[in-house]
């Protein structure tokens, strides 16, 4: 019986450890798991992050491109308004 005994104090001494590391990885698993599904997520992000810049890259050169447009034909009409007066006032200036 000292044998039997002894061989079911080896089998308890080796559950007892190997309890603790399977105790550790249970508790790791939704650990781990979180940790992939953060993963996935920084993932899309990143690629939303890089559509979102794209677009707001294309909207902010249409909109500089139309206020560069604007501007032009403020300063062409602004001009022109300009050379038509200084025309009429060199007509008054003859006569």
């Amino acid at each position: 019986m000292s044998s039997g005994q002894s061989s079911d104090e080896h089998r308890q001494a080796q559950q007892k450890t190997i309890d603790p590391l399977e105790g550790q990885l249970q508790a790791e698993e939704p650990m781990i798991a979180e940790i992939k599904r953060l993963r996935e997520r920084l993932v899309t992000l990143e690629a939303e992050n890089a559509t979102l810049n794209m677009k707001l890259s294309q909207q902010q050169w249409e909109v500089e491109h139309r206020l560069a447009e604007i501007e032009m034909q403020i300063c062409g009409a602004s001009s022109a308004d300009s050379s038509a007066e200084d025309n009429e006032r060199n007509k008054e200036s003859i006569i």
